[in-house]
C-alpha cells in the first residue's frame, strides 16, 4: 500500500504539469498514481478535476482539491495547505499586506500563515487580494475576512486602496501601524504576516488621497520604468494626474501587470 501526503490522480497532461510544477516550487512531497492505484492509496489529500473527482467512490470528496484549466496556483496552493493543516472550518481569515516596491501579500487561518506572495505593482497585489477573497467568500462563508494594510508607504498604501477599491470588491479593510514589522533580512512576506496579526483601523477618506509631492513622482516615474523594463517612459503629468486621481496606474503598464 502506498503512503503519501500527496496524492496526483488527474489523468490531464496538462493539469498534471502544472500541478507538478505548483508542489515542487512548494517543497511538498506527493505521488502521482492512475485513478486505479488510489483505492490502495493512504493519502490525506487527492488532486484530480472537476469531471474525475466521481471516479473515486470510496475516497471521501472532502480529501479532494480540484483544479481546472488554467491552474490558479495560489488559490490551489491555499486549498491544498489548509487540507493539510486539518483547517477545513477556520473562524477567521486574514490576508496581510505589506505596500511599497515589492508587495508582500500572506493568506493568514486562524493565525497559521497558509501562503505568501510577492507582487511587484499595486494592481497586481490587488487582484491577488481579490481572488483569495473570492476563495474565501466561495469557499468558507461561515468565517470572517479582513484584510489588514501596512501604511508604512503612502504612496504604495493608497495606490493599493485605489486598485482594490476599482476591483469593486467589499471586504472589511483594516490600515496597520507597521512599525517594527520590518527587519534587516527580513522578507516582504514575513512583515506582512505581522502586519495581519495587528488589529487596524478603518480606512478614511484621506487615505485615499496624495500630495503632489516631488518623491512621489519621481517614484512613480521610476516604478514604470521599472515594470516594463524602460518600455513606457511616464511624465511627470501622467504622474500628477495619477496622484490626483485622474487616472490610473494600470494604464501605463498597458496591463501586463
Amino acid at each position: 500500500m502506498t503512503v503519501s501526503d500527496i496524492a496526483i490522480v488527474t489523468e490531464d497532461p496538462k493539469i498534471l504539469y502544472y500541478t507538478v510544477r505548483l508542489l515542487r516550487r512548494l517543497n511538498l512531497q506527493f505521488i502521482v498514481l492512475t485513478p486505479n492505484e488510489a483505492d490502495v492509496t493512504i493519502a490525506k489529500v487527492f488532486i484530480c478535476t472537476a469531471g474525475e473527482v466521481s471516479k473515486f467512490h470510496h475516497i471521501s470528496h472532502d480529501r479532494f482539491v480540484l483544479v481546472s484549466d488554467p491552474l490558479e496556483p495560489d488559490v490551489t496552493a491555499i486549498e491544498l495547505v489548509m487540507k493539510l493543516l486539518d483547517l477545513p472550518a477556520p473562524y477567521e481569515i486574514v490576508i496581510g499586506v505589506d505596500p511599497g516596491v515589492r508587495f508582500g501579500l500572506v493568506f493568514v487561518a486562524d493565525g497559521t500563515r497558509i501562503y505568501g506572495e510577492t507582487c511587484s505593482s499595486p494592481f497586481q497585489a490587488a487582484r491577488s487580494t481579490k481572488r483569495w477573497s473570492d476563495f474565501v467568500l466561495a469557499n468558507l462563508s461561515k468565517c470572517s475576512l479582513i484584510v489588514r494594510v501596512g501604511t508604512g508607504s503612502k504612496l504604495y498604501t493608497t495606490l493599493f486602496l485605489r486598485a482594490l477599491r476599482r476591483l469593486h470588491d467589499i471586504f472589511q479593510l483594516e490600515l496597520v501601524d507597521e512599525r517594527n514589522t520590518t527587519h534587516p533580512g527580513q522578507s516582504d512576506q514575513s512583515s506582512a504576516y505581522l502586519i495581519a496579526s495587528r488589529t487596524g483601523r478603518l480606512p478614511s477618506k484621506t487615505d485615499y488621497e496624495l500630495d503632489q509631492k516631488d518623491g512621489f513622482i519621481k517614484s512613480l516615474m521610476h516604478l514604470v520604468d521599472g515594470l516594463t523594463e524602460g518600455h513606457v517612459k511616464l511624465s511627470r503629468d501622467d504622474a500628477r494626474a495619477i496622484l490626483d486621481d485622474r487616472t490610473n496606474l494600470e494604464r501605463f503598464l498597458d496591463e501586463r501587470f
